[in-house]
């Protein structure tokens, strides 16, 4: 009775870490990631911004039609600083991550930046990684890897590597309308955590008509470490 014990114990593990050791097809992950997103017209995202010890704030709108980033940027007082726009296909950043609406785009981006679009599910080295008591589905791409959280599809963790080690980690996701959004963006460079972005609103699908006759800045300049940090990783 106990060699057949262990032998049943010993097969029952080698089918656990067989099934853990399984990764979908990154094509099903992606489809089911931006199916969460269908509900997404436009958003505004207030966020209080933290690091090195300063603070700041962000009033962000987004256009998913046009994918046109405006935004705001103000100091602890609520004094202005600047104001900026951008496109989220400009590169890969945490928006980009957050926000794409379509599925041809984000694959797209993705397939260009090496990860396996279009591939077949495989076993993978480290198939999955944990953001403290959550699973992500581990993605790599060239010199990048994109977690993906299991079962709930979205995005749990970005990696960078292109210039020293950049780890974007996105937590607290939650539900507004429908749209899933993360209410705490971290930065962490080569070990060190460098900012935080915490969501203080998130309004889905606002009328973004009155931005029309406001000025916003393609090329924004700031001397502050984490903003830069902050308007490179993040936006």
């Amino acid at each position: 009775m106990k060699r057949t014990g262990r032998v049943l114990t010993a097969m029952g593990l080698l089918f656990s870490v067989s099934s853990f050791a399984y990764v979908p097809p990154m094509d099903y992950s992606l489809g089911n990631l931006i199916k969460k997103r269908s509900s997404l017209k436009t958003i505004r995202i207030r966020t209080r911004i933290k690091g090195d010890g300063a603070q700041f704030k962000e009033t962000l709108w987004y256009d998913a039609a046009t994918k046109r980033i405006r935004a705001k940027i103000f100091d602890e007082s609520d004094q202005l600083l600047f104001a900026y726009e951008k496109k989220t296909t400009s590169g890969m950043n945490a928006a980009f991550l957050t926000l794409e609406t379509q599925l041809s785009s984000f694959s797209g981006a993705l397939k260009a930046n090496g990860f396996p679009v279009g591939e077949a599910a495989a076993t993978s080295e480290k198939p999955l990684g944990r953001v403290k008591n959550l699973l992500g589905w581990i993605y790599a791409g060239k010199r990048q890897e994109l977690w993906v959280q299991k079962d709930e599809f979205t995005v749990l963790k970005w990696v960078s590597e292109e210039s020293g080690k950049v780890e974007v980690v996105f937590e607290d996701t939650r539900l507004s309308r429908d749209l899933p959004y993360p209410r705490m963006i971290t930065l962490t460079q080569d070990g060190t955590e460098r900012l935080t972005g915490e969501a203080i609103e998130v309004s889905i699908n606002p009328d973004l008509a009155d931005l029309k006759t406001q000025t916003f800045s393609a090329r924004p300049e700031t001397d502050s470490p984490v903003l830069k940090s902050w308007l490179k990783w993040i936006r």
